[in-house]
């Protein structure tokens, strides 16, 4: 007896062990908010150093950028770019250089020197140093720069290596800024701008800047309208009819732009009875998310972006308005106005016949209808 409960015991810890070093299969994380979902290569480099406090919100999918000669994959954050490249672990992925690019577009200077030269920084009680680009950090600001950072090894706590892979070097002093409409003190960093907010309790009083919003404006254009003129581009009556008994094809993103508005729907999903509701016999539920953008000049027009202004039409020709029972939803989609640049988000509801699946989405504009055409094969984000 006693032999054979050596045995299980030895089977237990064979098995924890083999379990152990199993891979982890990556998964991507999506968000109602902005419509997009973190890539499933990038998402445990965001949880892992910091997640939405530092990063914030993916604004982009996944893109591919040739950098001196590479071919590199880049995601949009809020307030980073994150690049994966053809580098060795932990070195792989990488913060863009975002604080960089938003001092050369504002003030058409590398480094930007203060009002006293480097001598009057280096003067300054209580600071760092970076003889690198001749700044000191100092105060509050300094304490985030010490204080957060992009893990390199399982050693707990941040080494210089980790806080320097996260900000970068100093790039100017403390600068007063007026950012959307808020005067701040900032500083600015190779791969961010900190900005001091005093009005805020702790652990807030120091935010990470909006630059991955304002790098991903500069570089990357307006998404192309997605047409159905082709015959090859839209899904055969096999694969449609399958949409009635399954939901959309796995992570599909389909997108469409249109009278200077883009906007994308993803995460379709059938749901027979959510919250306290049941679908009646016979129907029902799809919801969805989608993003709605305004393209726009910034001297052009703002435009009002709201739930009620997409209908769905079914494989049937049947048009579907917004069910009712919408803000039961998690994360529902709010109406608002949405000046150029700008988005607005959410997830939304519908009620149609279980006998069909979803074949547009349309969405009305003060210029004419964006149609979404979910019978052409689905983006990949």
């Amino acid at each position: 007896m006693k032999n054979m409960y050596k045995a299980l015991g030895t089977l237990v810890i064979i098995v924890a062990l083999w379990a152990s070093y199993m891979p982890v299969q990556a998964t991507e994380r999506c968000y109602p908010e902005t419509g997009y979902c973190i890539d499933a290569a990038i998402a445990p480099y965001w949880e892992r150093n910091g997640g939405l406090s530092v990063f914030g919100f993916p604004i982009s999918t996944v893109q591919e950028r040739i950098v001196d000669g590479s071919a590199i994959r880049t995601q949009y954050f809020e307030r980073h770019r994150i690049e994966v490249h053809p580098l060795a672990a932990p070195y792989n992925i990488q913060l863009g250089r975002v604080g960089a690019e938003e001092l050369q577009a504002r003030y058409s200077v590398d480094n930007l020197a203060g009002p006293g030269g480097a001598a009057a920084e280096r003067a300054q009680a209580g600071c760092t140093w970076f003889a690198e680009t001749e700044h000191a950090v100092c105060g509050e600001l300094l304490r985030f720069w010490n204080g957060h950072g992009v893990s390199l090894d399982a050693r707990s706590g941040w080494s210089y290596a980790e806080n320097l892979a996260l900000l970068g070097f100093p790039l100017s002093p403390e600068l007063t800024e007026t950012n959307d409409g808020t005067t701040v003190t900032v500083q600015y960093f190779e791969r961010g701008r900190l900005e001091l907010h005093p009005e805020n309790q702790a652990p807030y009083m120091v935010l990470s800047g909006l630059l991955g919003r304002n790098a991903q404006q500069r570089t990357v254009p307006a998404a192309p309208a997605v047409t159905t003129e082709a015959a090859s581009s839209i899904l055969p009556d096999s694969v449609l009819q399958t949409f009635i008994v399954y939901k959309m094809p796995l992570a599909g993103y389909w997108q469409a732009s249109a009278h200077g508005i883009y906007s994308a729907v993803t995460n379709i999903s059938y749901l027979s009875t959510f919250s306290s509701y049941t679908a009646p016999y016979g129907r029902r539920f799809v919801a969805m998310t989608v993003q709605y953008r305004n393209d726009r000049q910034p001297n052009q027009a703002t435009e009002y972006s709201g739930p009620e202004l997409y209908t769905l039409i079914d494989l049937n020709g049947n048009e579907h308005a917004l069910d009712e029972r919408y803000l039961a939803l998690t994360r529902h989609m709010l109406g608002t106005m949405v000046p150029p640049g700008q988005r607005n988000g959410g997830q939304l509801l519908f009620l149609i016949d279980k006998d069909t699946a979803p074949k547009q989405l349309q969405v009305t504009t003060n210029a004419g209808i964006v149609t979404i055409e979910l019978r052409v094969w689905p983006i990949i984000p």
